[in-house]
This record gives C-alpha cells, structure tokens and sequence, in this order.
C-alpha cells in the first residue's frame, strides 16, 4: 500500500498507469514475472516509463537488471533488458528511505508513443544470477503523460 501513494505522489491527471507489486516474503522468484495490462487511448502523445523497486537491507546485490517486454495483440511491441545501480562502490544504498527500506525509481523508457490504441501487456522479470532474489518488497510502475 505504502509503494502505490510513493507512486502516487505528482501523478495526478498526468498519469496513464500507475500500480505496484509486493512480493511475498520479499522474495522474487526469477520464474515469477510481474506483469501489468494497460489500456491506451492516447497514440499521438510521448510517454515515460518508470519503474520503482522497494528493497530491504537483505537485498543483496549493487545493482539490478531488469527484463521488460511489452506486448501488443501477442506481438512484442518493446523489449529491453536494463541495468541500475541501487548502491555505490562503498555499499552505501543509493535509493530514498529510512530505516531498513530503500526506494529506488528508474526511468525504462522516455518519450515513448503507444502506436495502436488498445490493451498493451507489460511484462518485468528479474535478470539476476538468483532463482529467488531476496530483499525485494515491492515493484511498481508508473507510465507518465509528457505534455
């Protein structure tokens, strides 16, 4: 709950998408894809992708990659594989948070125009060396009008 009003805020009617994940017991099993169904109007109009990752001190990695496909009538419209850094070279968590909590939010995808209006599938696995990915909380996205 608390990952969908970080997501939230500034996201008042400038906002197409925006939802979140949790994962059970903080773990995110790589066979495990978080998927998200979109319906678009707007074909004319840019838009941005952005992804939030809420992760514990278990987490046990620097980085995270992330395989993103989206998927129009089972054609994929978009796929790219993307890779963030959430601490720095001294282990020092980059994201946002107190306590054992840290927010990181990743921009996927910048000016981004939908070609067919329609119901468009987006599909995040984990591209890490880990079958279960401890320290994930939640996973959110949030797709941004840019006018």
């Amino acid at each position: 709950m608390w990952s969908v009003l970080f997501l939230l805020n500034g996201c008042q009617r400038d906002c197409l998408f925006v939802d979140s994940f949790s994962f059970d017991k903080a773990k995110w099993n790589y066979n495990q894809p978080v998927i998200w169904e979109v319906d678009v109007e707007d074909t004319i109009n840019t838009h941005h992708l952005s992804l939030f990752m809420r992760n514990n001190l278990e987490y046990p990695y620097s980085n995270i990659y992330f395989f993103t496909s989206i998927i129009y009538n089972d054609s994929v419209f978009l796929s790219d594989t993307s890779q963030y850094l959430i601490a720095d070279k001294y282990g020092r968590w980059l994201g946002r948070g107190f306590g054992g909590l840290k927010d990181n939010y990743f921009l996927m995808k910048e000016n981004m125009v939908f070609p067919k209006r329609g119901k468009y599938t987006i599909r995040v696995t984990h591209g890490m060396r880990a079958d279960n990915l401890q320290g994930v909380e939640d996973l959110g996205i949030k797709i941004k009008n840019t006018f």
